[in-house]
């Protein structure tokens, strides 16, 4: 009988360790969070580049379109005011990157950059052009345009449920 009772006492002490580690594996496993990665990515429109790229080549004086990807990769967590801001480079350079971050009020930002070679090695620069922000969203499935934020306060797409993404061009 008093080897059965501390048996018991053994196997209710393991149960309760485990369901400890459990509950913190699961902790863990539930950190609210955006896919990582390549989420900026680049087009050369000029030249007809097929797809979203990380580098791309351009010529000087060619149209260079970026995007950003937020998709939320949290199960039964919706990502909360989720806002795309990009930042252009302010010095000419012969492999100028843009950079783009994804935030959210209730999830950690994440952020990427592309970049484009420029052929001829002459340096150059991003320019911005008004009225070119273009989003696609849950609730803008055929692409909305999106306010000239982009480069400063950045751009709202709303709430993101888990799964759900978007892009801002």
């Amino acid at each position: 009988m008093k080897k059965f009772k501390i048996f018991s006492l053994i196997l209710i002490a393991l149960t309760i360790l485990l369901t400890g580690l459990l509950v913190k594996t699961i902790k863990a496993q539930t950190t609210n969070s955006f896919l990582t990665g390549d989420i900026t990515t680049v087009a050369n429109i000029t030249s007809g580049t097929s797809g979203w790229q990380d580098p791309v080549s351009g010529n000087p004086g060619e149209i260079i379109e970026f995007r950003v990807y937020a998709q939320n990769q949290t199960p039964a967590v919706t990502a909360t005011g989720v806002t795309v801001t990009a930042s252009l480079p302010s010095t000419a350079s012969t492999s100028p990157s843009a950079s783009g971050t994804v935030s959210a009020s209730n999830f950690p930002s994440v952020s990427d950059s592309a970049t484009v070679n420029i052929t001829g090695g002459s340096s150059q620069s991003f320019t911005y052009l008004p009225g070119h922000v273009r989003i696609f969203s849950p609730s803008c499935l055929s692409g909305c345009p999106g306010p000239d934020t982009v480069t400063s306060s950045g751009v709202s797409i709303g709430d993101l449920a888990p799964g759900e993404s978007a892009q801002v061009l």
